[in-house]
């Protein structure tokens, strides 16, 4: 998790590079401006979850996100930090066992 200016620790952006690199597909190229000079941006990124009729959920569901900042041209690429090993993933709530009151015989 972060450290507690809310940025995160070199370890998270070590981790965030290896998991980004895995993949071999590296230089990342921009589709914007064709460069492939990124960052990794300073703090997780959650946008914020809608609901009926696009109602803001600000308490809803949220999905941690790493930014990958274009340095030329700003283009941000956003990736999952629970697939990053940057935050740990939590199960959805169960929802409450219900018990019938009447007894059969």
């Amino acid at each position: 998790m972060p450290d507690e200016t809310g940025k995160l620790t070199q370890e998270e952006y070590a981790r965030v590079n290896a998991w980004l690199t895995s993949f071999g597909k590296t230089p990342f190229i921009c589709p914007i401006c064709g460069s492939d000079t990124w960052s990794i941006g300073p703090h997780l990124i959650q946008p914020v979850t809608l609901g009926k009729d696009l109602a803001l959920q600000l308490a809803g569901t949220g999905y941690p996100m790493v930014a990958l900042v274009s340095q030329r041209c700003g283009y941000v690429m956003l990736f999952s930090a629970v697939m990053a090993g940057v935050v740990a993933a939590v199960p959805p709530p169960q929802p409450p066992l219900t018990v019938s009151s009447t007894v059969d015989n």
